[in-house]
């Protein structure tokens, strides 16, 4: 009886235990409630209390909003001016390197033309009668020389239309002779030539390429009309090529130095002249490149 009135108060003692317990987290957890309540009514109030045009979509104030504009603004407008800035540079570049090619191109061409001139230097000086030419203004010497590559065409009696058919030289005729008034109304680009001169077989191509133009080239080369037309040959001359023997014609030109142009005009006027031993070169003389009469450079 003792054991089961003991363990009847042990279990009792349990249960008044387990009831404080629970009130007690009841408690805290009404006071807890309670509190976050208050705190719901306090923010509800506050809203309440604020004007609605005083708040932003966002619920923020406007001064942060209009802040947060300001800012967009102003990183537009410097991303702007930026890039104004940058178009601003490369259209700037751009124009600097345009220039400078074309500052680059007047001296190349300015290069070329005083290479030329050096080269004509060396080539008739030292300066004497018979080495840089006849001076330009002056008539055209007339002659008449064998020529060794006729075209068939060139034994008709009206003799003002050689060259302007196309002087190939495959087909020809019985040689014959040619004279500078053959090509009168017309200009005659006049070549000195030697049949041992490298440069004067070099420069061929670019006087074929001429023939087919306005201006009718005639080369004098130097030397029996046997030499001559196996140079001639060798070379692939289209255009006359006429054989002097001793300078004879050279003597009367004042020029010895191959391979070397004269540019007569329509009236058999000398207008240019100079050494040519490439494209440039010719087109110096064709373009009207005066040679010096001071230092024998054209």
């Amino acid at each position: 009886m003792e054991g089961s009135a003991a363990e009847l108060t042990k279990g009792g003692q349990r249960d008044r235990l387990d009831e404080r317990q629970h009130l007690e987290a009841a408690l805290i957890l009404g006071s807890i409630q309670l509190h976050l309540t208050g705190l719901a009514r306090q923010r509800e109030s506050g809203r309440r209390a604020q004007p609605p045009s005083m708040l932003s979509p966002a619920g923020d104030p406007p001064d942060a909003r209009v802040a947060r504009l300001d800012i967009a603004a102003t990183i537009i407008g410097v991303g702007i001016r930026m890039s104004i800035f940058l178009l601003a540079a490369v259209i700037i570049l751009w124009l600097v390197v345009l220039f400078l090619g074309f500052l680059l191109l007047g001296a190349l061409r300015a290069l070329g033309l005083l290479s030329w001139r050096l080269e004509q230097l060396e080539a008739t000086t030292p300066k004497r009668m018979g080495r840089d030419g006849l001076k330009t203004g002056k008539k055209a010497p007339d002659f008449t020389l064998p020529c060794v590559n006729p075209p068939v065409m060139a034994r008709s009696p009206d003799r003002a239309g050689v060259g302007r058919g196309g002087w190939s030289g495959q087909e020809t005729a019985p040689q014959q002779t040619v004279s500078l008034h053959d090509f009168t109304s017309r200009k005659v680009l006049l070549v000195f030539t030697q049949s041992g001169c490298s440069p004067c077989k070099a420069v061929v191509p670019e006087l074929n390429r001429l023939e087919r133009g306005d201006t009718q080239v005639l080369v004098i080369n130097n030397g029996d009309p046997d030499a001559t037309r196996k140079w001639s040959t060798e070379v692939g001359a289209r255009f006359p090529v006429l054989s002097q023997e001793k300078f004879s014609i050279s003597k009367q030109y004042e020029v010895f130095a191959t391979p070397f142009a004269f540019l007569i005009d329509e009236k058999g006027v000398i207008a240019s002249k100079g050494i040519i031993n490439n494209r440039q070169h010719i087109r110096y003389v064709l373009s009207g490149k005066r040679v010096s009469e001071n230092n024998g450079h054209g």
